[in-house]
């Protein structure tokens, strides 16, 4: 599930892109830190079972190589999302940036937010561009990079079945 953005300023973008598929041990390395987050958050063995990497990006950020996730758990009986979290992690020092998680109460509930595209922006910090699906709607949200947390800048109004 790999989605991007059309920029029509070279001055926004430093560099080119360096977005890539993980390598196997990369693909490892999320699914063991996505394991250690859920765990973390209370989420039960048994539901680990269902984990599923949804999306999974390798790329360059701040100059330093990151792994970027979104992760989901479906209900028992398979009708909707149990879990979803999305986060980054730096490969070389596991250190981990949770952007997003829930535990879902209900099946109209549940939201799970998807990488669109990096900004890698030199002189006013990197952004990453998302999506963030709940229920039959979506909306649009920028998140900026703030040392080692990535923190909320924009949310467009919500599209979908309204």
């Amino acid at each position: 599930m790999t989605m991007a953005l059309a920029v029509g300023s070279a001055a926004l973008v430093t560099q080119a892109g360096s977005r890539r598929d993980p390598t196997a041990v990369e693909q490892k390395h999320i699914e063991q830190a996505a394991r250690e987050i859920l765990t973390s958050e209370g989420v039960p063995a048994e539901s680990l079972t269902r984990l599923r990497l949804t999306q999974v990006t390798a790329t360059e950020l701040n100059r330093s190589q990151k792994l970027i996730a979104s992760v989901e758990i479906k209900r028992a009986d398979k009708l909707n999302m149990d879990y979803s979290l999305f986060f980054v992690l730096d490969p070389l020092s596991s250190k981990k940036s949770v952007v997003w998680f829930q535990h879902s109460k209900g099946e109209t509930d549940a939201e799970a937010i998807y990488l669109i595209d990096l900004l890698a922006a030199e002189h006013n910090g990197d952004r990453m561009i998302v999506r963030r699906v709940f229920y039959e709607n979506y909306r649009y949200e920028v998140y900026k990079n703030r040392g080692d947390r990535w923190t909320k800048e924009f949310a467009s109004e919500v599209f979908g079945c309204l």
